[in-house]
C-alpha cells in the first residue's frame, strides 16, 4: 500500500493515474516504418571504366515501396528517377561535371515515403576521351556533284560504332567496323554529312564534314580575238581567261593541244575567208566543264588600192603636190598612208584619201607610194612613183 497525507491510496488507484497519459494502441493503428530500402545492384561494378554518360540500370526495394532514386556525387545528384513506384531504374547521369582525377564514387540514394534513405556506392573511372577520327576529303573541300565516297581513319580501337546522317534519300548509315567507308550522292545544295562517333563507354563525339558541293560550270572572263574580230593569217591564235571555286584544271580550243596554264591559249588553222567559229571548253578541277563558241571573220584578202591624181612616175614637180587614191575593202579600210623615200609622212582615215606633198621638203629626188590597210590589217603598197625636182 502506498501511503500519503490525508489518506491512503491504493495500488491499484496508482496504477490508473499513472498510465492516466499513455491511452492504449488499437489494433488496427498504422506501425511507424523504420526500414530503409536497399540497393540490390547498382548497376555498375565498382572498378568500372566509364565513359561521360554512362547508361546503367539499378534495381531497389523496400517492405513498403520506393518512391524516387537518385544518383550523387558528393554534394552534387547527378540523376533523379523522379516520383513514382521504382524496382528498376535506368540512368544515363552526365559525369562530364567531375574534374578530379582517378577514381570517382558514385551514390545511389533510395528513397520511401517515410524518409528512410538507403543508399549503394561503387567506385568507377571516367574516360574522358572523346572518340576522334580523320575525314578524307578534308573538312570544308570543295567536291563535286557526283557519288562521293567518305573515308574516316586513325580511329581508336575502342570505337563501337559510327553512323553517317545524310539527307533523304540516304538517311543514316550505320557502320559497326572498319573499312570506316561510307557514300554520298552529293548534289548542289544538299546539307553535308555529319558523322557521329560512338565508343564502348558510350562516350560521343561528331565530325562536321563542311562539305561545299560545286555544280558551277567555269565562268570565262575574257577571251582574245573580241567577238567577231577580224583575223589574219593561216592560223588563228585564241586565248581565254577564266575563274571557278574549285580552281580551272584545262581549257581546249577544239582541234588544238590542252592547255593547263593560264592564261589558256591555243591555235587553228585559219581556212578560207569568212566567217568562223571558235570552241572552247574550259573544265575545273572537279570535272565541271563549260562549251561555248566564239565567233571571228577570217580576213586574208588585201584591200583595193589606187592612186586617182599625183604626178606620173619620173614627172618633174615643184611647190605643192595634191595627190588623191581611192581604197575598199570588203570588210572596210582602215587608213591609206602616204610614204616619200620609205617614210610614212601622212595617214588620212578617211575617203576619198587626199594628201599635199611640199616637195621642197624632200630634196631633187621623191619617191612616192601610197599604202592600204584593212580593218584585218592586210596590206596594198601602190607601185613607187620617182619624181625629180
Amino acid at each position: 500500500m502506498i501511503m500519503r497525507r490525508g489518506g491512503a491510496v491504493s495500488a491499484l488507484s496508482t496504477l490508473l493515474l499513472l498510465s492516466a497519459g499513455l491511452p492504449a494502441r488499437a489494433a488496427d493503428d498504422p506501425v511507424a516504418d523504420t526500414v530503409a530500402p536497399v540497393v540490390n545492384d547498382f548497376g555498375i561494378p565498382s572498378g568500372t571504366l566509364v565513359g561521360l554518360n554512362p547508361y546503367f540500370t539499378s534495381t531497389v526495394s523496400d517492405n513498403v515501396g520506393v518512391v524516387r532514386v537518385e544518383v550523387w556525387h558528393g554534394r552534387v545528384r547527378l540523376a533523379d528517377s523522379g516520383t513514382g513506384a521504382w524496382e528498376t531504374v535506368n540512368f544515363k547521369p552526365d559525369l562530364g561535371g567531375i574534374r578530379e582525377a582517378g577514381p570517382v564514387d558514385l551514390v545511389i540514394r533510395a528513397h520511401d515515403a517515410a524518409g528512410n534513405v538507403g543508399t549503394a556506392t561503387t567506385t568507377v573511372i571516367i574516360d574522358r576521351d572523346l572518340p576522334t577520327a580523320t575525314i578524307t576529303p578534308a573538312f570544308g573541300t570543295v567536291v563535286p556533284a557526283l557519288p562521293l565516297t567518305i573515308e574516316l581513319t586513325d580511329i581508336p580501337s575502342d570505337i563501337l560504332e559510327i553512323s553517317m546522317d545524310a539527307p533523304e534519300p540516304i538517311g543514316t548509315t550505320w557502320r559497326t567496323s572498319g573499312p570506316w567507308t561510307f557514300k554520298w550522292n552529293a548534289r548542289k545544295g544538299m546539307t553535308p554529312p555529319v558523322f557521329t562517333l560512338r565508343d564502348v563507354n558510350d562516350n560521343i563525339s561528331t565530325i562536321t564534314t563542311g562539305y561545299f558541293v560545286d555544280a558551277d560550270v567555269p565562268q570565262v572572263t575574257s577571251v582574245a580575238p573580241a567577238w567577231n574580230a577580224l583575223v589574219r593569217g593561216t592560223r588563228i591564235y585564241s586565248t581565254i581567261t577564266a575563274t571557278d571555286r574549285a580552281g580551272v584544271e584545262k581549257a581546249q580550243l577544239n582541234g588544238s593541244a590542252v592547255d593547263t596554264v593560264a592564261p589558256w591559249t591555243g591555235s587553228i588553222p585559219a581556212g578560207a575567208d569568212g566567217a568562223k567559229t571558235l570552241t572552247w571548253t574550259v573544265t575545273d578541277r572537279l570535272g565541271n566543264f563549260k562549251r561555248f563558241n566564239w565567233p571571228v571573220i577570217v580576213d586574208n584578202t588585201k584591200p583595193k588600192l589606187s592612186v586617182t591624181k599625183a604626178p606620173k612616175n619620173k614627172a618633174k614637180v615643184t611647190g605643192t603636190v595634191k595627190v588623191t587614191a581611192a581604197a575598199s575593202d570588203k570588210n572596210g579600210v582602215a587608213r591609206v598612208e602616204l610614204l616619200i623615200n620609205g617614210k610614212v609622212v601622212a595617214k588620212d582615215v578617211k575617203a576619198a584619201y587626199t594628201f599635199s606633198i611640199n616637195t621642197k621638203k624632200y630634196g631633187k629626188t621623191i619617191k612616192f607610194q601610197l599604202r592600204a590597210y584593212d580593218k584585218a590589217g592586210n596590206v596594198t603598197t601602190s607601185p613607187t612613183r620617182t619624181w625629180k625636182r
